[in-house]
């Protein structure tokens, strides 16, 4: 019995999940302090929890946009960590993210054992077979920016100036532009504070 459940735990988890693990964030950064993509998927998690809370929305919103946080960046497990600057650059940002998004798929294709649930959830949320309501993505979205504006913090704090580019990054354009997804995913802008964060960014 314990054989066959290492077996199937090898198979189904470890397969999947240990080469995610070993993934750095921020990839060809100098950096003083270490982080995983797993350590930045359980942060924009939490984020994302905290959000909707905020917003007060219904208890399905919140769990789906949990879900979501932990795997949302669960095709770098096959790219190892693309920065955001280089996927959005305006010269060439939606070819490289074409090309990616067609090297994940013919990976993932033959990677994830779909006979398995858990692999035919991660190779459905890979290749859009597990759709998320927009409400929920731009959520994680929202998240996912606060925590990469949360790491650039902690690294300027200790002393890394070369974070300096990437705080204003994130605090700047792409923060003002997550909140814009909210809003427009809502309808309303009635939850203009969240966290402070909204009117911080708009001074």
């Amino acid at each position: 019995m314990s054989e066959k459940i290492t077996s199937a735990f090898d198979a189904v988890f470890s397969k999947q999940f240990n080469e995610f693990s070993n993934i750095y964030h921020w990839n060809g950064t100098v950096r003083n302090s270490a982080i995983t993509l797993p350590h930045h998927s359980w942060w924009v998690a939490a984020l994302s929890k905290m959000i909707a809370l905020e917003m007060d929305l219904p208890k399905g919103v919140q769990l789906k946009g949990v879900e979501y946080a932990l795997f949302h960046d669960i095709d770098e497990m096959f790219t190892g960590d693309v920065m955001h600057p280089l996927k959005y650059n305006e010269h060439n940002g939606e070819q490289i993210r074409d090309l990616l998004k067609d090297f994940v798929k013919q990976k993932s294709s033959s990677f994830f054992d779909v006979s398995f649930p858990v692999g035919k959830f991660l190779n459905g949320i890979i290749n859009n077979g597990k759709k998320y309501d927009e409400k929920v993505k731009a959520i994680v979205k929202l998240a996912d920016n606060l925590s990469l504006l949360n790491y650039s913090i902690v690294e300027l704090k200790s002393g890394n100036k070369h974070f300096q580019d990437s705080f204003n990054y994130c605090s700047g354009s792409l923060l003002s532009s997550a909140f814009d997804r909210l809003y427009k995913a809502f309808e309303s802008n009635k939850h203009d504070v969240i966290f402070g964060m909204n009117s911080y960014i708009n001074d």
